[in-house]
């Protein structure tokens, strides 16, 4: 295989974005599929090439899939799938009516869900609990003694529901803290969580 991959360096290296299974497996087959229909003069190579570099990516795409399904249906723990999707539930209102205001012209902004109460709700509280379940969960599952510590932290396969759900919290969080209405909160922070309607109306109008 050393020889095909020296010939072949780039279509190699494609190779390695398939799940690791799936590279002891076939692997050397593919390389020396590709070997024989480069070697066939019968064949055009700008015709292999171009076929190569179209389903390449479906297939390792599919693959990849394939393979994070089987992780999710027999490897990853039925905690992590079920506060992950309890988790990603929480934050849907956020992207829904972000999507729905986009595309009706920002025709929300005069809805009940720009009504303070409502909007610290889907924009700060929702996103919040999220945040902190699956903090909780990140915490038990680093807690598994019977994995190394940092190989559990990395372990982007067995935990990528806490992970996508985290990163998305704080986004979120920033977001709306970061926005061009963060002058109402951080203008006087006990002031203005005392009287947290005239800040959320601040915001509302910001």
């Amino acid at each position: 295989m050393a020889k095909l991959a020296k010939r072949f360096p780039y279509y190699s290296k494609f190779l390695n974005l398939y799940p690791m299974s799936y590279q002891k497996r076939y692997k050397t087959q593919m390389l020396q599929t590709l070997a024989d229909m480069i070697d066939d003069p019968s064949n055009s190579k700008t015709k292999i090439w171009m076929t190569v570099g179209f389903d390449m990516p479906i297939s390792i795409v599919k693959q990849q899939l394939i393979f994070t399904g089987n992780i999710m249906t027999k490897e990853m723990s039925s905690y992590v799938k079920q506060i992950g999707l309890f988790s990603a539930l929480l934050l849907l209102p956020f992207f829904c009516l972000i999507a729905i205001n986009s595309v009706t012209a920002n025709s929300l902004y005069n809805s009940w869900f720009w009504e303070p109460q409502v909007l610290a709700i889907w924009l700060i509280i929702m996103p919040a609990i999220a945040l902190i379940v699956t903090t909780a969960a990140f915490i038990y599952l680093l807690s598994n003694k019977k994995r190394a510590f940092w190989k559990n932290i990395t372990d982007v396969r067995r935990n990528w529901p806490l992970t996508i759900v985290a990163v998305l919290s704080i986004g979120i969080i920033t977001l709306a803290f970061g926005h061009d209405s963060v002058h109402c909160v951080v203008g006087n922070p006990v002031k203005e969580f005392r009287n947290w309607q005239t800040t959320w109306t601040c915001i509302k109008q910001g």
